[in-house]
């Protein structure tokens, strides 16, 4: 397998498609938001937790999003 030099970019480079082509999984935007934490990248992780929220407010996953968000 072949390193890459930055992960992150690379996985963002994969995020934006995606976003686009199933915006209405939670999912998506929750693995969007963890991408944006790592990066600390505050108004994308802003906007993909609200974007969570309005898919459905009581995932889980999104709570532990939500808690990192705010502590971050």
């Amino acid at each position: 397998l072949q390193q890459v030099e930055n992960p992150l970019e690379e996985a963002i480079k994969f995020l934006i498609p995606l976003k686009n082509l199933t915006g209405d999984d939670i999912e998506t935007h929750l693995l969007a938001f963890e991408i944006y934490f790592r990066k600390g990248k505050f108004l994308l992780m802003l906007q993909s937790v609200k974007r969570a929220f309005a898919i459905n407010s009581n995932n889980p996953w999104l709570h532990e999003c939500l808690i990192k968000f705010s502590k971050a």
